[in-house]
């Protein structure tokens, strides 16, 4: 297939477009929802993670049992931080696919980012577990505590929205390469 050496060559823009074509001419769910997994696939490769989240619920919705759609929507929802999203798709993409090494190791790391996350917020927590005795740690763990709450007060100051940030920057944002 045309579009499957496209991607193995490494050329995204012409394969996504290729599986494009093949989705258009589908005839049935099981060639639809394929077509969606690979167009998903490319547009990861892309870094369009939005559509590749878009095609990958479809895919997902054609067909509830093919493991690539699950694993597709994970790997989507990972790109764009929604970690929770991610980790229930990866699960669901181990189950139908038990022993798929690339789906356990996606969804050990979508689960060590998510405790990274929780640990972020509990500060004080981890001072007290490893240093219960230590009345300075509990104050300084506090005192970080405030601090911590002090910049989040002075972020919710700021206009809201990506574009504030970028224009902040005064950089253009980046949405991956651009297919012509």
């Amino acid at each position: 297939m045309a579009a499957a050496a496209a991607y193995r060559d490494g050329q995204f823009c012409k394969a996504e477009d290729l599986y494009t074509e093949a989705l258009a001419s589908a005839v049935d769910a099981e060639s639809r929802a394929s077509a969606l997994v690979s167009r998903a696939q490319c547009r990861l490769k892309l870094q369009h993670f939005e559509d590749a989240l878009e095609d990958a619920s479809a895919a997902r919705a054609i067909a509830p049992e093919n493991p690539k759609a699950w694993y597709r929507l994970g790997m989507a929802n990972a790109s764009l931080s929604r970690l929770e999203e991610a980790e229930g798709a990866l699960k669901e993409a181990l189950r139908l696919r038990p022993t798929d090494e690339a789906v356990a190791s996606a969804l050990t790391s979508v689960r060590r980012r998510l405790q990274e996350a929780e640990g972020r917020y509990a500060w004080l927590e981890v001072y007290e577990k490893y240093f219960q005795t230590g009345t300075l740690a509990v104050a300084k763990a506090k005192q970080k505590q405030q601090s911590d709450a002090q910049q989040l007060e002075q972020l919710d100051q700021l206009p809201e929205g990506e574009d504030f940030a970028i224009a902040s920057l005064d950089v253009e944002p980046y949405v991956g390469p651009a297919c012509a």
